[in-house]
């Protein structure tokens, strides 16, 4: 299955459509992903712009961030509530964030399956046409298959067309922590009122 990225609000859906589902926008032609020529889907998209943007990184110092604020993130750490902390760069390695614990897990849990494909594999992953997951062995599709029941859909798009891709070096501050599980809720500093979902692992402690 092909699939297209909305370059003007990063949403992922099927190619085949002359404007995104979710804000209208003109689907460019070269946004979509030519499975003969080795780039099948959005993921392989995604690397191909970490690899370019961890470049820019390396050659660009945030000056508002010290290094010694990533030390040490939520995976490692307690990160009770009120723990300030700053979200890790999601060029490097994309992330979602979404509206409930739920889907947060469930979408996080599906990129972080694709990632692992072709960074393993070397090669783009397999995609059911189903439920627009990786194809995985039977020994992980029941766990998938449990993320994607508590999160309420019935396919990966259905979860995306949910939640928002992860933005790095935001400032937050922690307000939930549920202590077992792969995400956490944080506030933006910057906006108050915006709260979302996203995985312990981008949440790196800071002073």
């Amino acid at each position: 299955m092909s699939l297209t990225i909305c370059r003007k609000c990063e949403k992922i859906f099927p190619s085949g459509s002359a404007n995104c589902p979710y804000c209208g926008a003109l689907v460019a032609k070269k946004a979509k992903f030519d499975e003969k020529k080795g780039i099948t889907n959005v993921v392989v998209g995604l690397i191909m712009l970490a690899c370019l943007m961890f470049l820019l990184i390396l050659n660009t110092t945030k000056k508002d961030e010290p290094q010694s604020a990533y030390l040490q993130n939520c995976t490692a750490s307690n990160c009770p509530t009120g723990t300030r902390a700053v979200t890790a760069p999601s060029e490097r390695e994309p992330y979602y964030t979404c509206k409930s614990r739920e889907l947060s897990d469930y979408s996080n849990f599906v990129m972080k399956l694709m990632l692992d494909q072709v960074n393993f594999a070397g090669s783009s992953p397999k995609i059911t046409s189903k439920t627009g997951e990786p194809d995985v062995p039977r020994s992980q599709q029941a766990i998938l298959d449990d993320y994607r029941t508590r999160a309420g859909v019935s396919t990966f798009e259905g979860a995306l067309a949910k939640c928002y891709r992860g933005i790095g070096n935001m400032r937050v501050s922690v307000i939930e922590n549920p202590g077992t599980g792969d995400s956490m809720r944080v506030r933006s500093e910057s906006n108050p009122n915006e709260t979302f979902w996203l995985p312990r692992a981008k949440l790196n402690l800071r002073d």
